[in-house]
C-alpha cells in the first residue's frame, strides 16, 4: 500500500511491528508527507506491536489476536 493511498484512506488506527519502532513512532508517522492530519495520528492511535508475536505464524497466532484486541479495545480488558 502506498503512502499516498494511506493518506487518502485516512485510517483511524495504524499498527506496525516493534522491530520497526523508529519508523512506527507517532512522531515519525506524523512527519510523513500528508500523514500529520490522519485520524490515527490526531487521535493518538499509532501502535507498535510485539514483532515476535504478530510477525511469526504458528501457535502464537492466538496471542497475536489477543494482543490486537487489547490494543484496539483496552477498555474491554480489565
Amino acid at each position: 500500500m502506498s503512502a499516498e493511498l494511506v493518506a487518502e484512506r485516512n485510517p483511524d488506527v495504524i499498527l506496525g511491528p516493534t522491530d520497526q519502532s523508529t519508523a512506527m513512532s507517532p512522531t515519525a508517522i506524523a512527519e510523513r508527507p500528508g500523514w500529520g492530519e490522519l485520524n490515527a495520528v490526531r487521535n493518538g492511535r499509532v501502535y507498535a506491536l510485539d514483532a515476535d508475536i504478530i510477525s511469526r505464524p504458528g501457535p502464537r497466532l492466538a496471542d497475536a489476536v489477543e494482543l490486537l484486541a487489547r490494543t484496539l479495545y483496552p477498555e474491554r480488558f480489565p
